[in-house]
C-alpha cells in the first residue's frame, strides 16, 4: 500500500505529493523572477519599445525572453517529472478502496466478536427476572396488592370511627331535644 503513496512525514505534519509540487513550483517562480530580473510591469514596458524598427534591439530583446520561455519551460517539465501518472493515481485509488474495504471487514468482525457474548432477548429476560425476584425488588402486581390492603385497612378505620360518632351525635341530638 505505501508503495503507491508518496508521501513525506514531517514532525507528524503530512504532506502529501501535490504540496510538494506547489512550493517547489513556487519556489521555482521566485526563482525564474529574480534571475530574469522581469516583471509583468517591465515586460510589457520592454515589448513596447522593442518594436522600433530600428535594427537588433528588439531581436536582441525577442532572442533573450526566448532564451528566458526555454528556461522555464525545461523548469515545467522538470517540475512535471515528479508529478503522478493518472495511471498512477487510478492504482492509487483501487488500492486505498481495497484497503478501506479490508478495514472496514476487520472492524465488522471485530464487532461480531464482541457482540457474540453478549445475551439473547429471552436470556435478557430471565435475567432479569431472577434479578428482581433475588433481590426483592417489587413488581407491580406486589405494589397494587399493597395499595388495595392499605385502602382497605383505612376504610374499615373509617368506618369504625365514622359509625360509632355519628351515633353518638344522633343520641347527642336526642337527648337536646327531648
Amino acid at each position: 500500500m505505501s508503495e503507491f503513496l508518496p508521501v513525506q512525514k514531517e514532525n507528524n505534519n503530512h504532506a502529501t505529493f501535490l504540496d510538494d509540487y506547489r512550493m517547489r513550483r513556487d519556489a521555482s517562480k521566485q526563482a525564474r523572477l529574480k534571475q530574469t530580473g522581469y516583471t509583468i510591469l517591465e515586460t510589457a514596458a520592454t515589448s513596447e519599445h522593442t518594436h522600433n524598427g530600428g535594427g537588433g534591439g528588439g531581436m536582441d530583446e525577442l532572442l533573450r525572453r526566448i532564451e528566458n520561455l526555454e528556461d522555464g519551460f525545461k523548469e515545467l517539465k522538470q517540475d512535471i517529472k515528479g508529478l503522478p501518472t493518472t495511471a498512477h493515481l487510478e492504482l492509487l485509488q483501487k488500492s486505498l478502496i481495497i484497503e478501506m474495504q479490508n478495514q472496514t471487514k476487520e472492524i465488522r468482525e471485530n464487532v461480531d466478536i464482541k457482540t457474540s457474548s453478549l445475551p439473547n432477548d429471552d436470556r435478557m429476560k430471565t435475567i432479569i427476572s431472577e434479578q428482581v425476584r433475588d433481590n426483592g425488588i417489587a413488581t407491580k402486581t406486589y405494589v397494587s396488592a399493597e395499595i388495595s390492603k392499605a385502602s382497605n385497612t383505612n376504610l374499615r378505620w373509617i368506618i369504625g370511627l365514622g359509625v360509632p360518632g355519628l351515633i353518638a351525635i344522633a343520641v347527642g341530638l336526642l337527648k337536646l331535644f327531648l
